[in-house]
């Protein structure tokens, strides 16, 4: 999230609809863990994980792929030919979003399937899901939060530092999408990598 927004000059609306998606997927992966869990003895977590891990691992490369294509130079003059008529495309669609917002949320955090699973086995579910909701609240909270503090700086930044076209800086900025693009890639194959390792 943080290497879209900055990279790409995400909007605030972006950084939003991001935090929004990690949190609904977080949250739902681990109400659904957990009652998986508690219901079957057939599935451990052990063997979740890594399949969660290898899925969020693979929907980031793919999203970083497409954010790579967007980049290439042919394409980059013909979007900043339209950004002069006010009609830019974004460098992610909503569909694109919500794909980077699924990744970072698909793997649910063992902590959070832990205390629901405690508060089924005390026999109190009702409190397992209010902590459950809580903490997916405020991990919206803190990532939107964090989404829109960056999403300021880069547009703060770009409005103090007017740069000559032709200067190195310039050339520079050109190049960042293509390089948070292939961080995007690189961290999400890892992500893959690891999951199927763990298989």
């Amino acid at each position: 999230m943080a290497a879209y927004l900055v990279g790409l000059r995400g909007s605030l609306r972006q950084a939003a609809t991001i935090g929004a998606t990690v949190t609904l997927t977080h949250t739902a992966g681990v109400l659904l863990l957990g009652l998986v869990l508690s219901t079957t003895r057939a599935v451990a977590s052990e063997r979740v994980y890594p399949w969660l891990g290898l899925g969020s691992g693979l929907l980031l490369t793919g999203v970083g792929v497409g954010l790579l294509l967007r980049a290439r130079p042919g394409r980059r003059h013909h979007a900043h030919a339209h950004d002069h008529h006010g009609h830019g495309e974004p460098p992610l669609g909503r569909r694109g979003l919500v794909a980077l917002g699924l990744a970072g949320g698909l793997v649910p955090s063992p902590s959070a399937v832990v205390v629901l699973l405690a508060g089924i086995a005390l026999g109190r579910a009702w409190f397992g899901l209010a902590l459950v909701l809580a903490y997916g609240l405020g991990m919206a909270a803190t990532l939107t939060g964090i989404g829109l503090l960056l999403a300021r700086l880069r547009a703060r930044i770009d409005r103090r530092l007017q740069v000559p076209a032709g200067s190195p800086l310039a050339r520079l900025g050109r190049l960042l999408p293509a390089v948070t693009a292939s961080v995007i890639v690189l961290v999400g194959l890892g992500l893959a990598l690891q999951g199927a390792a763990r298989l």
